[in-house]
């Protein structure tokens, strides 16, 4: 009746968040969700109750919802509080002009009595007395007021990132040409060519396992490629987040980062730290000490003070907080640099990155993109099918520009269609791609992937890249969903028929 998920996304890609969304909406019972994740919380709550200071305040709808409604409150509150606080101002001044005015009476009364009497003087008594309670009746009203009164509302807690923007000398900062990798007989990478210029904010994305952070380490120098060549620019000055913090000395103290420094620059490392939640009440421990959040963000002050001009991020939001999050895109839409993120913060992709190397291996792509093969200057530019995020036969990637949103749909849309066994294929979404049509390219129609076909002599054809492409694709796709079911399950059975089927045509037309 009740399940309870606590950060239930954080090690799942695309596909796996998509999966539980759908897990979640088909659940009959209420569900207590735990999660930095947006995308997620906009597509499976209803309610969002946010725990602040000890005190939970009650939102409807979804994330969006909750932040257009928090903003509302905080507006609404902060004109309530500013028209209290001129309120008091005014009764303050009243209070001062009162008091002077009482002052004046006693110090009149008593030189009436010197000069003219008691008569004189009660005059002027009973006149201040009357000034001192109306002070003291504005007193109580004031001290009423401040008390009743409606307090500034708090705002969230910031975390100011800061980075340099930095030199813009030169073109390309990394280029990898005939690049492949393997451990044993898993294929990561196959003769894939890529790129990063100067100033662009890349997302490298693919499912869990296709090779993401592989990938990295051989950009940073810790692997190398088995064939092909990873180049770095002399003048690229790199900053690396790993997604575990393996790069991280937690011996070191937080004061340590500042102590590496030159002179010059520690007084603002301190203040980029103090900005970043450390004091100085904290800045002498020990990062064993601090969550992985904390972690996180004294590992990403230690880049600011590289003065980087390449920021390597992997999975950078893992352990941080909403508010941490949302700071490190607005520093990062700010910043000059170039950046290569992996991540499955659909909101940080799509805020940050309008260029994307996608990891190969699912159904269906459309959109303009770069194809990553081949050598030279490794771009063949056009509308290439290929690529995706649902699982892995892995070996390419492609360079897609625009938005990951419309390419994820589009993909989607494909896969649909073929599981269908109806609408385009993949071989004729590439042919509609490049201006054909469908009768000069033939249907490629799953059906077809057994047979191959046969030509006017009774011979069968040979098979087109494009209907290859498609077998490949579709067995990409299937190894994803056989992981989703048991050996016992009936639709692990169904699954497991079709792919052996389209292993078998794939080795006829090869």
């Amino acid at each position: 009746d009740l399940l309870i998920l606590d950060e239930p996304t954080n090690h799942l890609d695309f596909a796996g968040i998509d999966w539980l969304v759908g897990e979640v909406a088909r659940f009959g019972g209420a569900v207590i969700i735990i999660s930095h994740d947006r995308y997620f919380l906009d597509q499976s709550v209803n309610r969002i109750s946010e725990l602040d200071d000890g005190r939970i305040s009650e939102y409807s709808g979804n994330y969006t919802r909750y932040k257009e409604e928090k903003l509302r409150r905080y507006e609404s509150q902060l004109r309530q509080h500013l028209n209290d606080v001129k309120q008091q101002e005014k009764l303050a001044a009243e209070i001062a002009n009162l008091k002077n005015w009482s002052e004046k009476a006693h110090r009149t009364s008593r030189d009436a009595a010197r000069q003219s009497g008691n008569g004189k003087k009660e005059y002027f008594r009973v006149k201040a007395k009357k000034m001192d309670r109306q002070v003291k009746s504005r007193i109580k009203r004031l001290e009423n007021m401040q008390r009743d009164g409606v307090g500034k509302p708090k705002e969230e807690a910031g975390v100011f990132f800061e980075f340099e923007s930095p030199d813009k000398r030169g073109m390309r900062l990394i280029a990898g040409t005939a690049v492949s990798k393997s451990f044993g007989e898993l294929r990561l990478l196959s003769d894939c060519t890529f790129f990063v210029k100067r100033g662009e904010c890349i997302g490298l994305v693919g499912p869990n396992g296709c090779g993401k952070t592989t990938l990295i380490r051989m950009i940073i120098g810790e692997q190398q490629p088995d064939q092909g060549e990873i180049w770095i620019s002399p003048s690229a000055r790199a900053g690396y987040l790993s997604q575990n913090g393996s790069e991280t000395d937690l011996t070191k103290r937080v004061i340590d980062i500042v102590g590496d420094l030159p002179v010059a620059l520690r007084t603002k490392a301190r203040t980029v730290l103090a900005n970043m939640g450390f004091k100085e009440d904290v800045i002498e421990k020990q990062l064993s000490q601090f969550s992985m959040g904390e972690v996180t963000r004294i590992r990403l002050a230690e880049l600011i003070f590289k003065g980087c001009n390449l920021l390597i991020l992997d999975e950078p939001t893992n352990h941080l907080d909403l508010a941490s999050r949302e700071q490190l895109e607005a520093t990062l839409v700010e910043y000059g640099g170039a950046v290569l993120l992996v991540s499955h913060d659909r909101y940080m992709l799509e805020k940050l990155c309008d260029r994307y190397l996608v990891f190969t291996g699912v159904e269906a792509e459309t959109g303009t993109t770069e194809k990553t093969q081949g050598s030279g200057d490794g771009v063949s530019r056009g509308n290439g099918a290929g690529g995706g995020l649902s699982g892995g036969a892995g070996g390419g990637l492609i360079r897609v520009d625009g938005s990951l949103q419309e390419w994820l749909a589009a993909q989607a849309a494909a896969g649909a269609a073929i599981r269908r066994n109806q609408g385009p294929s993949q071989a004729q979404i590439q042919a509609q791609a490049n201006g054909g049509s469908d009768d000069d390219r033939g249907q490629g129609e799953r059906g077809s992937f057994g047979d191959g076909g046969e030509g006017a002599d009774g011979a069968p054809d040979a098979a087109g890249p494009e209907q290859l492409m498609a077998i490949e694709n579709r067995i990409a796709y299937l190894l994803g969903q056989l992981s989703r079911y048991k050996p016992t399950d009936s639709e692990y059975h169904v699954i497991d028929r079709e792919l052996n089927e389209l292993m078998a045509a794939k080795k006829r037309h090869v």
